[in-house]
């Protein structure tokens, strides 16, 4: 430790990611490094200080996040967790469910309060529809070497949250194999979303909703399946869309509801949360999805998890106080 950090103490706890020298991670692939919780010691004073012992400390693989983000100083990584061979290990850091794969979200531009998502994720999970988790942490990230030091290797305020995936504790749906060929195993789970592609891909399309985006199971990965599979949620989604601009929709016996497709309580709850907050991207940039087998919930399809919300409620972007725009 430098001599400028020894002393130092927060009542938020101190989160540090030290890999050796390698520098910046990239997001293209993972660095390897070391990741170290010390939380707050639950005395009078409750803080968190350097010299305490570590709560958490494991391997991590780290890669930098983001899109209009990329490039900010303040940048965010996603943080995969892993044992001494390489491999995905859960953890539970600050109270949190156990799982490998962690978010450390850096708000620097738009978001100056530091807490518009984190606010607007808690909101969402007590309406019953689930956001990831958050935790406020204070950041040492030391990528150039030597003594870990406040001047050089203090990254600020950031939010380590879960990131979006298929699990038991984060969004619940059915994991889809490669041997799922038949109703109603391949019908479900699907997660998907409307954004813009990571490198490499390419997404599917659906009539009337544009490009959309594979999260689970990832491009990569349902590319080298059967075409039944690849085809079966555009196909789905094509119905959907069919349904909602169907002329006879309302009619009782030769109409098609669109409820028949879509979960409406998680539409409504997601679309409270995005009007409420004003949000700049909402319904055209990271907005996730998900699709239950058909022997689940009728197999709907859910919105959500809520997803970036820095641009909201009153941030420097400006469009977030005018519902016009």
């Amino acid at each position: 430790l430098g001599s400028d950090i020894q002393n130092f103490s927060s009542n938020l706890p101190i989160l540090i990611l030290e890999n050796w020298g390698a520098g910046d991670p990239g997001g293209s692939s993972t660095t390897d490094g070391f990741w170290a919780i010390i939380e707050p010691d639950g005395t009078t004073n409750n803080r968190a200080e350097m010299l305490d012992p570590l709560t958490l400390a494991t391997r991590v693989g780290a890669k930098r996040r983001g899109s209009s983000s990329f490039n900010w100083p303040k940048y965010s990584m996603t943080l995969e967790a892993q044992d001494e061979d390489g491999l995905d290990q859960g953890i539970r850091p600050l109270g949190l469910p156990k799982e490998s794969d962690w978010v450390l979200s850096g708000r620097y531009q738009f978001d100056r309060a530091l807490m518009r998502n984190d606010l607007i994720y808690e909101l969402s999970n007590q309406t019953g529809e689930y956001a990831v988790r958050t935790r406020f942490v204070e950041v040492f990230n030391n990528v150039g070497g030597g003594d870990l030091s406040y001047a050089g290797d203090y990254f600020g305020v950031y939010s380590l949250m879960e990131k979006i995936k298929r699990d038991d504790d984060r969004v619940d749906v059915a994991k889809i194999n490669l041997a799922d060929l038949t109703e109603p195993n391949i019908s479900g789970g699907y997660m998907f979303k409307m954004d813009r592609g990571d490198p490499g891909d390419g997404g599917f399309s659906v009539n009337s909703m544009g490009t959309l985006r594979w999260v689970e199971p990832k491009e990569e990965e349902i590319e080298q399946w059967p075409s039944a599979q690849r085809n079966w949620l555009r196909d789905n989604l094509n119905e959907l869309d069919a349904a909602l601009y169907a002329s006879n929709w309302t009619h009782p016996t030769t109409g098609k509801h669109f409820t028949e497709y879509l979960d409406q309580f998680s539409w409504l709850r997601h679309h409270w949360c995005n009007t409420l907050a004003m949000n700049v991207d909402g319904f055209r940039l990271s907005g996730y999805y998900y699709k239950h087998r058909s022997n689940t919930n009728g197999g709907r399809v859910g919105a959500g998890p809520i997803w970036d919300f820095d641009r909201t409620m009153g941030s420097t972007d400006g469009r977030d106080d005018d519902p016009e725009r």
